[in-house]
């Protein structure tokens, strides 16, 4: 049988009497509960507390209760709902069964149903976060394993990550877009006394300047058009673990002095909050930018500049480390073999050795004369692919996998109208 250990339900039913019967027999269950009569008091209480559970009336007078189900989902991803429906209400019950509700208990509630349905609900959540935590624990234990390569250059990348992953300053990495900053930073984690604790990426670019300060800070029910409930924001939810973010060079200058008191003082507050709201977070950035001509040019802080280079990490990209390619050739070719159920392949030493000596005399199929710096190909690039999408620098930016204040100036610096 389920043992019901700290799983914590959530009713919400607006007669008095069902209330108590629902408390009574989930109490003699083991299952501690939190009542509520109606939909607000139910969102107030999910906002500040985890529910593994929600039982939910059909007879909510101020909302539809499939409506708050949608809500609770939102607000608490992974929660399980049951609808509590009368005989007459059964068939409301059941359509609700294709809106996301797990299942119905029929009133007044029998202590055998409660205990199967809810027991098997519950069973099969916890089967699920077992899996998840598996899934955790497989990336924790290969994610130095994914930094792949035997290259002089990779094996000091590798040393400085076991040599500052046991501290708690902050890191910038540095790299070119596609070096694998991000890899690098989920191995500093994976390898450091907060590897058991979560791991929250924020790409800044990604995110209008509009949301960013509510992202990373979370904002109080009312703080805005559309904030319907507090929400917890990135540093909340890395609390305890690591808070990685990247492309920290397109980061607007308002929020760059809120990202500073938290890494002075370990606490923000929420926006249109009141209190301060401390936490114990260790930050990794990263950047493809030159955050020095950045600070030269105003348009990054100092001071933010060096609370965050405390510890930095280059990583090189891969034309600097080509001894590694036949190590990632083989590498992509298992994962794909792997990820399409087809057989291993072997790849040839003709044809590693192709790719190693691969340069632009190869693409020289692929049209004009192609650019002889880095930078010339970046620009050449870029403008292929604007071409592409008809000048939708949306498009452009995800098929780039950039973000789009980074297209647009790359755009400006090499003067691409």
């Amino acid at each position: 049988m389920f043992a019901p250990v700290n799983k914590q339900i959530l009713l919400v039913h607006e007669e008095d009497v069902i209330r108590s019967l629902m408390e009574q027999a989930l109490d003699a269950l083991g299952y501690p509960v939190s009542p509520c009569r109606n939909s607000s008091e139910a969102m107030s209480l999910i906002s500040t507390r985890e529910f593994d559970l929600a039982a939910v009336g059909l007879d909510l007078a101020d909302l539809d209760p499939l409506e708050l189900v949608r809500s609770l989902k939102k607000r608490r991803e992974g929660i399980s709902v049951v609808l509590l429906a009368r005989p007459e209400e059964l068939t409301i019950a059941v359509a609700g069964l294709r809106h996301g509700v797990d299942d119905y208990l029929t009133l007044p509630p029998d202590l055998n149903e409660i205990r199967l349905r809810v027991g098997r609900i519950l069973k099969a959540r916890d089967l699920d976060t077992t899996m998840a935590l598996l899934r955790d624990e497989i990336v924790k234990r290969t994610s130095l394993r994914e930094l792949i390569g035997r290259s002089r250059a990779m094996s000091a990348v590798i040393d400085k990550i076991h040599k500052i992953a046991p501290m708690r300053s902050t890191v910038l990495v540095l790299g070119e877009s596609g070096a694998g900053k991000e890899l690098v930073a989920r191995a500093v984690h994976y390898a450091s006394p907060r590897k058991d604790q979560p791991f929250i990426a924020l790409n800044c670019s990604a995110i209008p300047e509009s949301l960013i300060e509510s992202e990373l800070f979370g904002h109080e029910r009312g703080a805005f058009t559309g904030a319907v409930a507090r929400a917890q924001g990135k540093f909340e939810l890395a609390h305890t673990g690591t808070l990685f973010l990247d492309e920290i060079g397109e980061m607007n200058p308002s929020v760059q002095v809120k990202l500073l008191r938290v890494l002075e003082e370990r606490e923000f507050m929420r926006v249109g909050g009141a209190q301060s709201v401390r936490v114990d977070v260790r930050v990794l950035a990263a950047t493809n930018a030159d955050l020095e001509r950045l600070v030269e040019q105003g348009r990054f802080r100092n001071d933010l500049y060096f609370r965050l280079k405390v510890l930095t990490l280059s990583v090189p990209p891969l034309r600097e480390r080509k001894e590694d390619i036949p190590s990632l050739v083989r590498h992509f070719v298992d994962q794909i073999c792997r990820s399409n159920n087809l057989p291993p392949r072997r790849v040839t030493e003709g044809a590693l050795s192709f790719f190693q000596r691969y340069g632009l005399g190869h693409l020289s199929h692929a049209g004009p004369a192609l650019p002889v710096t880095m930078e010339e190909m970046e620009r050449e690039l870029i403008r292929r692919t604007l071409d592409h999408t008809a000048g939708n620098r949306t498009r452009a930016a995800l098929i780039l996998r950039i973000g789009v204040r980074t297209l647009q100036r790359k755009i400006s610096r090499y003067n691409l109208t």
